[in-house]
């Protein structure tokens, strides 16, 4: 991720209640294996936004979020290879606009694929246990705007 021109008026948006949620669907809603996952050109003071966000996670993935300044350009290519930068960041591995086109045209190879998996739907009644919904993995949904006491 690249956070060169990053608005701060997207911090003001990150509740942490938001960023909660985006760590558990992170590690446990995608059907992947995370191995790392890297931001560059972070500003300082986004750096301790990512800081705090980190402890949301489990140790394991913490360790696999890596972020580097704009000055540790250096740091970077150590983790991830220059080579496997695009032409844009100084790397061997193409434009953004040729990775961009390649990337298009291997998720429409797949077209059909998806329109068939469109049609299967889970039945959530021969589920084990209690259904998972953010109610009970957040708590409390929702504002006190508006408050009735009787």
């Amino acid at each position: 991720v690249d956070l060169r021109g990053y608005p701060l008026s997207y911090m003001v948006q990150a509740t942490p209640a938001a960023m909660k949620k985006n760590s558990s669907i992170l590690q446990n809603g995608y059907p992947v294996r995370i191995k790392g996952i890297y931001c560059t050109n972070i500003p300082t003071v986004v750096e301790s936004l990512f800081n705090y966000t980190k402890s949301l996670y489990s140790k394991k993935m913490s360790y696999r979020m890596l972020m580097f300044s704009e000055n540790n350009y250096t740091e970077f290519c150590k983790v991830l290879p220059k080579h496997l930068h695009p032409k844009e960041y100084g790397g061997e591995n193409g434009s953004l606009e040729e990775l961009t086109c390649f990337w298009k045209c291997k998720l429409e190879s797949y077209r059909d694929w998806f329109i068939e998996d469109e049609k299967y739907r889970t039945k959530e009644e021969l589920r084990v246990g209690t259904p998972k919904t953010s109610a009970n993995m957040f708590g409390v949904e929702g504002t006190f705007r508006k408050l009735d006491i009787d």
